[in-house]
């Protein structure tokens, strides 16, 4: 890198970023370089130039490659780009967040996010049925229930007989999924697995928390926007603070028998 600043480093990669790829994928000649690219031969010596000065490649037996160091550099450019296309993804569900939310960024970081389709409305859930289906012990806090797919989650989560659910949601949304849909309700207040609580959820957004890894229900005006799926470390927890934030100050649906 010699004398370059991160910020002429950063220009460096940035303009010559499809040389440095193609150098890190195998070593070429410059003639190589030249019917790759689809460029002049001065175009690719000033690329070769600007790389080598920067120290990302060196000419070794003929043929150019990428330095250890320019080959580091290029992962981390890769890995930023991505980070980037997630948080591009991400856009129009973090709209439909209020911002005041405490939906963090560190949730969104490399996580896969699935937004729903109008023409196929239902792919979206169906995502988050199959993400939750495997895991034994599920919590939840939502303030809204998709009580159409209430049914459908029941019978995949206990599909086995090693599960166990909580459930964290609003008094009232409660309250109402049980004048309107009684049969949900007993499908979930009468399973000795399952935990519902009633209680405040502090925020606009759902929170799910599987075995291996964390998710994010965004709601819009109807249904649902997208759901964001992580199972990083710090995703979890922070999903694991927001939920207990909801969990604390909840009280069982069913009191517990006095004994």
């Amino acid at each position: 890198m010699g004398d370059l600043t991160t910020d002429a480093l950063d220009a460096v990669v940035t303009e010559r970023a499809r040389c440095l790829r193609s150098l890190v994928e195998t070593p070429r000649t410059k003639r190589d370089l030249v019917d790759l690219l689809g460029c002049s031969k001065s175009t690719v010596t000033r690329a070769l130039r600007d790389l080598g000065d920067a120290g990302l490649v060196e000419r070794r037996d003929g043929q150019w490659t990428a330095t250890r160091f320019g080959r580091c550099v290029a992962g981390t450019r890769r890995a930023y780009l991505d980070r980037l296309s997630t948080l591009s993804d991400a856009e129009s569900l973090l709209d439909d967040v209020p911002a005041d939310c405490p939906l963090d960024c560190r949730v969104i970081d490399e996580a896969d996010v699935f937004l729903a389709d109008s023409s196929v409305p239902d792919a979206v859930v169906r995502e988050f049925l199959d993400r939750v289906e495997p895991s034994t012990d599920l919590r939840i806090a939502t303030p809204t229930l998709l009580t159409g797919f209430a049914r459908e989650c029941y019978e995949r989560l206990t599909a086995t007989d090693d599960y166990a659910l909580e459930l964290v949601a609003p008094g009232s949304t409660l309250d109402r999924v049980a004048g309107v849909y009684p049969e949900v309700d007993e499908l979930f207040t009468g399973d000795d697995a399952i935990e519902v609580y009633r209680g405040e959820v502090p925020f606009s957004f759902g929170v799910w928390l599987g075995d291996d890894h964390v998710g994010v229900l965004v709601f819009a005006d109807r249904g649902i926007s997208g759901i964001v799926v992580n199972d990083s470390e710090s995703a979890t927890e922070w999903a694991e603070r927001q939920y207990d934030r909801a969990r604390s100050t909840a009280t069982p649906l069913t009191p517990p028998p006095i004994e």
